[in-house]
């Protein structure tokens, strides 16, 4: 067996993970915006709900830039951080 093959499986786990996290960061920032849209909240809420929101966007953004680079390039665990990242992601 290859390091191409045996790394297939470990890939795929890592994408099924990130994806199960990115339906949950979905998930809470409908959450946000229908508590958002409901006018319900005060003003320090309705900032602590947005903060939430924008630190969930990004960190969601950083988990599928790094599933990219995984596919792109095949890294996993320490492999990842010796392989050379795409500019600009």
């Amino acid at each position: 067996m290859n390091d191409e093959t045996e790394a297939k499986p470990e890939l795929t786990s890592a994408l099924s993970s990130t994806l199960d996290s990115l339906n949950q960061s979905i998930q809470r920032m409908e959450t946000i915006v229908r508590n958002l849209q409901s006018g319900d909240t005060d003003w320090e809420e309705s900032v602590r709900l947005l903060t939430e929101a924008n630190e969930l966007a990004m960190e969601s953004s950083q988990k599928l830039d790094r599933v990219v680079q995984d596919v792109v390039y095949g890294a996993s665990g320490e492999e990842e951080q010796e392989q050379e990242r795409i500019p600009g992601i």
